[in-house]
């Protein structure tokens, strides 16, 4: 006989999952006001993240502080335990010169 599989199991294998990762505070602020349900979610290297949903997918968003290494390495911690579908690094681009809001 067939197995069948709960509703549970068979959404979390259909959830639309993504990871965002940002900065600073109001990099983290932005993409957080669109957040609905929002709740905490601890990897197991410490680093909190906060989850909710927006239009359908499963959103972790975390604030990292500036670093290329510390990007790199939330980025990989991230992508090896929540098993995202997508993952984005969302900022203001602070560290290019010579431009104004709205460039990027």
């Amino acid at each position: 006989p067939a197995q069948r599989t709960s509703k549970t199991s068979e959404r979390a294998m259909t959830e639309k999952k993504a990871v965002i990762i940002t900065a600073i505070p109001c990099e983290y602020a932005a993409v957080r006001k669109r957040l609905g349900n929002r709740t905490e979610d601890t990897h197991p290297s410490g680093s909190v993240y906060e989850k909710g949903t927006f239009e359908g997918w499963s959103v972790l968003i975390a604030e990292i502080g500036a670093g290329n290494e510390r990007a790199a390495a939330e980025t990989q911690r991230a992508i090896e335990y929540f098993s995202p579908h997508v993952v984005f690094f969302v900022g203001i681009a602070g560290g290019v010169k010579d431009v104004v809001l709205g460039d990027v």
